[in-house]
């Protein structure tokens, strides 16, 4: 009897899953729907801010929407790529360095770093081939009161093939500050 080592079994299944699963959006498919997400997040963020305009910079994690392209379209997407295709000028960013939190005796607070807009990818799902659906994070400083706290918007867009090319259908608003 010969043996079929653990690794072997794991990367068959992996092959006859990939085999049967659905036809997805392909790479291109993915980076045609990203121009239209950062410039309505960010103004979103700016137009919704607590308190204070949003005077900082726009901020985005660039690695979400690499992630996202892998979940979407079960292909990698570099870097380098994404952030050509989100377009625009932002300065790339990550939250753990962007949305800050000091908790001191003089006073707690949480903020996005220099008050800017920061745009995070929470989620890329391929509802089919012709349908993509992203769940999109915003987030600003909330700078009514001192200690200052952090306002997070959360959206969902539907993405769906019109012709040659991707359209937003639909936007929801998921989750809103207090």
């Amino acid at each position: 009897m010969k043996r079929f080592p653990i690794l072997h079994a794991a990367a068959a299944a992996l092959a006859l899953l990939g085999a049967c699963a659905a036809p997805r959006p392909t790479p291109q498919d993915y980076l045609a729907v990203l121009p239209g997400i950062v410039p309505q997040m960010e103004k979103d963020g700016r137009d919704n801010a607590q308190g204070p305009p949003v005077d900082g910079p726009l901020l985005v994690d660039v690695k979400s929407f690499a992630v996202g392209a892998r979940l979407a379209t079960l292909d990698t997407i570099g870097r380098d790529r994404v952030a050509r295709a989100l377009g625009g000028p932002f300065i790339a960013a990550v939250p753990d360095s962007t949305v800050l939190c000091d908790r001191s005796q003089m006073g707690s607070g949480c903020w996005v770093k220099q008050y800017g807009v920061f745009v995070h990818l929470k989620l890329m799902q391929a509802v089919s081939k012709d349908w993509m659906q992203a769940h999109v994070s915003v987030t600003t400083t909330d700078r009514r009161a001192y200690p200052t706290n952090f306002c997070e918007r959360i959206w969902k867009l539907d993405f769906e093939r019109a012709g040659t090319g991707w359209r937003q259908t639909k936007k929801e608003l998921v989750k809103s500050c207090e």
